[in-house]
């Protein structure tokens, strides 16, 4: 006790010492009663630590060990992929969304919690159906996601969104039907999507649904933005032709390379940067901002981007 006494007074004289004579005459004229209720404290706290340090481990002997909780093991979520959605007989005006609607239905089914994007950054993978399957059954990808849409009379539009499974396009196993008006699509792309996973033996609950429909922006012009800068970044901003796995143009024939995809980063920025105008605080407009940023060469760039996107949505991969 004393030398925990002295250790006190020391330390007391090298903080009056810094702080100047002025301090020093202010703790000389303090009431001296202070003075031993600091020095009961002082002891308690001593007491205490003595207290804790010999007593714990007779406790500790005594009484069984109490561990924390074990988490219960999440269940698996099944991986997925997912293709562009054909223009089905629409106006070109429309192209955008055969890469637009796949990448919103990813990003949200991503939210799921039966589900896990299984496929490349820029989501939307330009492949047959076929052979995505072949490849999903290769590496353990469960499901493949595809879709078409067509255009109603009174400017709306019927979104068909597709799962399959196993490695044979017959193994269709849910399909969803959700006619929409324009502005709505999104909307109506992700009600689709939920029925054909409903179909197909995946439960949504009431939260999970609620997560995956949330608007995507606060103006719907920011939706066709973003879809527009993410199909001229993948090269969907021509008709697609799902038989052969390609655009139906004859301007690329191929999967677009690093260098095409440089090539594009610019085009792609100019709508996704007017989209985040309209709505600034999208997380799936700030994530693939960032990933056309990266793939340009501007990393700095890149993580100013996904970290604005998990500010806004703390839950977001």
């Amino acid at each position: 006790m004393g030398r925990a006494r002295r250790s006190v007074n020391f330390i007391g004289a090298r903080l009056a010492a810094a702080r100047g004579p002025r301090a020093s005459s202010l703790r000389a004229a303090r009431p001296r009663c202070a003075r031993p209720l600091l020095r009961t404290f002082i002891g308690l706290v001593i007491a205490a630590h003595t207290w804790t340090s010999t007593a714990s481990p007779a406790l500790a002997d005594d009484q069984p060990a109490i561990s924390p909780p074990k988490d219960e093991a999440a269940p698996a979520r099944a991986r997925f992929t997912i293709l562009p959605f054909a223009n089905a007989g629409g106006p070109r005006t429309l192209d955008f969304l055969q890469a637009g609607l796949p990448a919103l239905v990813a990003e949200r089914l991503g939210r799921h919690p039966g589900l896990r994007f299984a496929g490349p950054e820029t989501i939307v993978e330009r492949a047959r159906l076929d052979d995505a399957l072949v490849r999903a059954a290769a590496t353990g990808t469960q499901f493949v996601v595809a879709g078409h849409y067509e255009k109603k009379p009174n400017w709306k539009l019927e979104v068909t969104v597709e799962v399959y499974a196993g490695a044979t396009p017959a193994n269709r196993i849910g399909a969803g039907e959700i006619e929409g008006p324009k502005d709505d699509v999104g909307r109506s792309a992700l009600l689709a999507a939920l029925a054909a996973l409903e179909q197909a033996g995946l439960a949504t609950s009431a939260v999970a649904r609620g997560r995956v429909l949330e608007p995507f922006a606060r103006d719907a012009y920011a939706f066709v933005l973003y879809g527009r800068g993410v199909a001229v970044y993948t090269g969907l901003d021509q008709p697609w032709d799902p038989t052969s796995g390609r655009p139906a143009g004859p301007q690329r024939r191929r999967q677009p390379s690093p260098a095409v995809l440089g090539a594009n980063a610019e085009r792609a920025l100019k709508p996704l940067g007017k989209s985040l105008l309209i709505d600034p605080r999208v997380p799936e407009t700030r994530r693939y901002v960032g990933l056309v940023h990266l793939d340009a060469g501007r990393p700095g760039h890149a993580r100013a981007m996904w970290s604005y996107a998990v500010d806004v949505r703390p839950d977001y991969t």
